[in-house]
């Protein structure tokens, strides 16, 4: 009798079925991932592929790099990536941010009119 070899984290076993220590080891590398990129798990479900992430990442570049790299992993065949971020570091079009947009140099600030001092004595008309 031969012996299969073992699947890697998340490949479907013989007869089609994904085992629990294949589901844990595939959730365990989608953590370590979100992790590694700086970013924050509140949720990470894995069920016969499929995939389900929710979070935070500190760029919403992440998120897009997060995605290739999540759907690179032998195992997922669909993913839902639910990551919030900190900052917008894309712009409207879809690019990158940039900082040609930046101002050079602070704004001037608008000067305060001087705050009404009282008249003095004599304006009032003291005696």
């Amino acid at each position: 009798m031969s012996q299969q070899p073992e699947p890697e984290a998340g490949r479907r076993a013989p007869g089609g079925t994904v085992d629990a220590l294949d589901r844990h080891e595939l959730r365990r590398r989608v953590v370590d991932r979100v992790i590694d990129a700086g970013g924050e798990v509140s949720m990470a479900t894995v069920s016969d592929g499929m995939v389900l992430v929710r979070g935070r990442v500190g760029c919403r570049s992440e998120v897009a790099m997060l995605e290739r790299e999540l759907r690179d992993l032998p195992g997922v065949t669909q993913l839902d990536l639910r990551l919030g971020y900190d900052i917008d570091d894309i712009d409207e079009m879809g690019g990158m941010g940039d900082m040609d947009d930046a101002p050079t140099t602070p704004p001037t600030p608008t000067p305060t009119p001087p705050s009404p001092t009282p008249p003095s004595r004599t304006e009032r008309g003291a005696p």
